[in-house]
């Protein structure tokens, strides 16, 4: 019987028992079959993207959500200083700004002092 190409059918059960692929005695020769009335269309491409495209449009994704929040973060902040300024005027904007350099200063000081600590610990266990 031949395809739609004009090849034989017994064309790939012979190619496959030279590889070796049928040396068990399983793969036997096709049997004649019936033809379908439209021919077999076989695709040259894939019709979903492969894996590696959906884990780029993936790590994309999640750059552009993490560019977007970030700016927004620092509009933001601009903002809420501007506020700040803007309703406490000088001396309140002052306090303000004493507080939280006390704070940042207690935190780098605590940060570095905690991941010394830390790190001894570490090593100890």
């Amino acid at each position: 019987m031949l395809d739609a190409r004009g090849r034989s059918e017994r064309r790939g059960w012979i190619l496959a028992r030279r590889n070796g692929d049928a040396m068990d005695g399983t793969l036997n020769p096709p049997q004649s079959t019936k033809r379908s009335s439209r021919p077999s269309r076989r695709l040259s491409h894939s019709v979903e993207p492969p894996r590696a495209w959906a884990a780029v449009h993936k790590i994309a994704s999640n750059f552009v959500a993490l560019t977007a929040a970030e700016i927004l973060c620092r509009v933001a902040s601009v903002l809420v200083t501007l506020a700040l300024t803007r309703r406490l005027g000088t001396a309140g904007n002052g306090r303000i700004e004493f507080c939280f350099n006390v704070v940042f200063w207690l935190v780098l000081l605590v940060r570095d002092g905690l991941e010394v600590i830390a790190a001894r610990e570490i090593a100890r266990h």
